[in-house]
């Protein structure tokens, strides 16, 4: 056999998984988070204000009646609570990300278990 032959299954065009994520998207996460240097670590991050973004609607849509919000958003609008939930939830679909969100706030599950707890019961939406 020759070292030039080609598997029938190479495509040259074929480069990977699509991007999904924009890399002009990202540079701009990366001037606003300069301590965060790796593309994953700025992916996490778009996942993270996606969640926000969907908490944050629903809070002000009622906040006596959504006051579990308050889990992940200050209600002075300075900080964020618990990132590493809020991009655990960034993967989920908007109904599990106020499902899911609701119940690990309400419970106050410590980072990890809540992280597993997402992992395991969310459902896999079609972007909306």
């Amino acid at each position: 056999m020759s070292d030039n032959i080609i598997s029938e299954n190479f495509s040259k065009n074929k480069l990977g998984r699509p991007r999904v994520h924009s890399k002009e998207r990202l540079e701009i996460y990366k001037k606003m988070w300069p301590e965060i240097r790796s593309e994953r670590g700025l992916i996490e991050i778009e996942f993270m204000i996606n969640a926000y973004k969907v908490i944050k609607r629903e809070y002000e849509s009622d906040k006596i009646k959504n006051v579990w919000c308050e889990y992940y958003i200050d209600p002075k609008g300075i900080y964020v609570f618990h990132k590493s939930i809020l991009a655990a939830l960034g993967r989920c679909c908007e109904q599990d990300i106020l499902d899911l969100g609701h119940l690990v706030a309400e419970e106050k599950l410590p980072a990890s278990n809540a992280i597993k707890f997402i992992r395991r019961n969310r459902r896999f939406c079609v972007n909306e």
